[in-house]
């Protein structure tokens, strides 16, 4: 009986659940370009984007480098473009010549390396491996090997090129490298360009259960960001960790006890100081309301301006209001779900 009246307690309270990525307009217009450029063929001018991209190390207005949502668009935008092996061969020559015509450019590689690992994955998809047959694994890690030789013969001009270090990571995990490997490639990068945040991004994916990895150590990997800041970021990376984590399927990680709740708060501060966008502001309440520390969240609440719309929002919309009522007192407590694992937490 106090089973069933438990039950019936908790589905009297507000139900929330967040999504496991909100839109964002400058990436996703980003991203629609990029594809429209490919289909062009207008590798040129998206060559001399990606060298503007890294020569000013340009960021979006949320504090993301401009040059790896660049070659995310390039990953994405390849997959969509292609509508069959003609296509693919037709990208390849086009880069082959792109190379041709600039063999002193880190990013005319880079985009026949990008080509090589967009189009491993539009072998093998994105399902599970076991609904993979052996003739698209055989290819997904024979495309794979092509990049990372691309990476591997033109090391010394791509040495600086902090996305190309990203990618290794990526090639790297997604070939089932032993994690030693990625470990060196990752210190290799954390060397260089501490601040980049796509190869910690890749480094965290590859530690996930998906990919053998562990939610522990997911959570050490994070907890090492705040022994590391930098001049333009400060300790903003912890956050923003978090924030991907939670993109992987795995938004709990900020309760862990690795996870230093002082730490992670000035991280937020981090971000939002130097890159003041709403769209992080937001996401940082989400955090600290799933962590149930009622003040930080209404702390951030009040940095999210102008007002959030539906848009910013997208599938979190009900939980950000559920935020919002309980930070004001409209609401005792709420209980948020979980959208990858169905489990349901009280916050109050």
């Amino acid at each position: 009986m106090r089973a069933l009246a438990s039950l019936i307690a908790l589905l009297c309270l507000t139900l929330a659940s967040r999504a496991d990525a909100r839109p964002y307009a400058p990436v996703d217009a980003l991203h629609a370009d990029v594809t429209r450029r490919i289909a062009a063929g207008q590798f040129e001018d998206l060559l001399q984007d990606t060298e503007q991209a890294q020569k000013s190390q340009q960021r979006l207005p949320d504090g993301r480098w401009r040059l790896a949502i660049l070659y995310g668009g390039l990953r994405d935008g390849f997959r969509d473009a292609a509508r069959g092996a003609d296509d693919w061969d037709r990208f390849q020559a086009q880069l082959v010549t792109l190379t041709t015509h600039h063999p002193d450019s880190s990013n005319a590689w880079l985009m026949l390396a990008s080509l090589h690992e967009a189009h491993a994955w539009g072998v093998r998809g994105t399902g599970y491996a076991n609904s993979v047959n052996d003739a698209n694994f055989a290819r997904f890690h024979a495309l794979l090997e092509q990049a990372r030789t691309v990476l591997d013969k033109h090391h010394g001009l791509l040495k600086d090129n902090p996305q190309a270090r990203a990618l290794r990571i990526a090639i790297g995990g997604a070939a089932g490298d032993d994690p030693a490997e990625l470990d060196a490639a990752f210190a290799e990068a954390l060397r260089k360009s501490p601040n980049y945040h796509q190869a910690w991004f890749e480094r965290l994916r590859f530690l996930t259960p998906q990919w053998g990895g562990s939610i522990d150590q997911m959570a050490a990997f994070i907890a090492t960001a705040s022994s590391h800041p930098s001049a333009s970021d400060g300790n903003g990376m912890t956050a923003r960790l978090l924030w991907i984590a939670q993109e992987f399927g795995h938004p709990d990680l900020a309760r862990r006890p690795e996870i230093d709740w002082n730490a992670v708060r000035k991280s937020y501060d981090d971000v939002l100081d130097r890159f003041p966008d709403r769209f992080n502001a937001i996401e940082f309440a989400l955090q600290a309301c799933g962590k149930a520390d009622k003040a930080e969240t209404a702390r951030l609440l009040a940095r999210v301006k102008p007002e959030a719309t539906p848009d910013d929002l997208g599938g979190s919309a009900g939980f950000f209001r559920a935020c919002q009522d309980w930070t004001s007192g409209k609401v005792p407590n709420f209980v948020l779900r979980d959208p990858s694992t169905g489990k349901l937490t009280v916050i109050k």
